[in-house]
């Protein structure tokens, strides 16, 4: 849980770099904290693409069903 909350507060740091590392290090974890953090920075639109992108690829390190589901989601809202 420490590494959860330092790694959600890294989230909002200025280099792109560190929240990158972040995104990628909360789907390693694999934890309910983390796939909340990562759907949240997932469905920010206002988010770079950039970092929309490594947190789509870090919910899928988790391999949970719901994540899953936000991905399929995002590709084809209809399916």
């Amino acid at each position: 849980p420490e590494v959860e909350a330092e790694l959600v507060a890294l989230l909002d740091d200025r280099d792109r770099d560190v929240r990158e590392g972040a995104l990628i290090g909360l789907g390693l974890l694999r934890t309910p904290g983390a796939q909340k953090a990562l759907l949240a920075r997932f469905a920010d639109a206002k988010r770079m693409t950039r970092e929309r992108a490594f947190a789509a690829a870090s919910l899928g390190l988790l391999g949970s069903a719901s994540a899953l589901g936000a991905l399929l989601d995002a590709i084809d809202p209809a399916a």
